[in-house]
């Protein structure tokens, strides 16, 4: 079953949610809070939690399992742990940060799918287990790093995405396969020194004031 939480004003979730969610946890409040009040709560394997639409206070109640998702659009949470389960994150709809959506140790795939022009700003140095994509819109690390926890995995620039790079610790790491679309750009931007990553770009832009020092195998 789907449980949507639609309300307009503050809701409690009560003890009518079961434990274990196979299907949708839906939290669309605009401007109000949801609070997750049972403890031990699950999205099971292939469920999927939506924050469409205000916040959702789930403190140290719930637990993401393997093959789960999360889908922020609009919403946005506060969680203290989520679990080890290999769970997914999409990033849709307009310009955010990023959030506590991100801490948890099974973090896997993150894929950023926003609206042409919007951004998705990097809050931490975060670490996925498995795959970066970069679809739609632009996802702007700031100072931070997006780097895998260990070797393997796919980041992905589609044509069109944007990547921009603030910090020192320059182009994410750990990623086996590197892939970036003819007409996706990586901007590097820091307002002081910055290496260049040797990957093979298709649009390479370069501000600031800092020094850009090109490495051999850069094209």
């Amino acid at each position: 079953a789907n449980y949507v939480y639609n309300g307009t004003s503050d809701q409690n979730t009560g003890t009518g949610l079961p434990t274990s969610l196979t299907g949708d946890l839906i939290i669309n409040n605009p401007g109000n809070t949801v609070t997750l009040t049972r403890s031990g709560t699950t999205i099971a394997n292939q469920g999927l939690l939506d924050l469409t639409a205000g916040t959702f206070v789930a403190a140290g109640n719930l637990t993401m399992s393997a093959t789960s998702t999360i889908n922020r659009s609009e919403g946005s949470m506060t969680v203290s742990n989520l679990g080890t389960g290999a769970y997914n994150i999409n990033y849709t709809g307009s310009s955010k940060a990023t959030g506590p959506e991100l801490i948890g140790s099974g973090l896997n795939n993150i894929t950023v799918s926003l609206d042409p022009g919007q951004t998705l700003t990097l809050d931490a140095n975060r670490t996925p287990d498995g795959n970066l994509s970069v679809s739609t819109g632009t996802l702007d690390l700031s100072t931070f790093t997006c780097s895998r926890s260990s070797a393997g995995g796919v980041l992905t620039l589609s044509n069109g995405a944007f990547l921009k790079i603030g910090g020192v610790n320059n182009f994410p790491s750990n990623y086996n396969t590197n892939t970036l679309g003819s007409t996706g750009t990586v901007e590097y931007y820091l307002a002081g020194a910055q290496t260049i990553s040797p990957k093979t770009y298709g649009n390479l832009i370069f501000s600031g004031s800092g020094t850009k020092s090109i490495t051999a195998g850069t094209t």
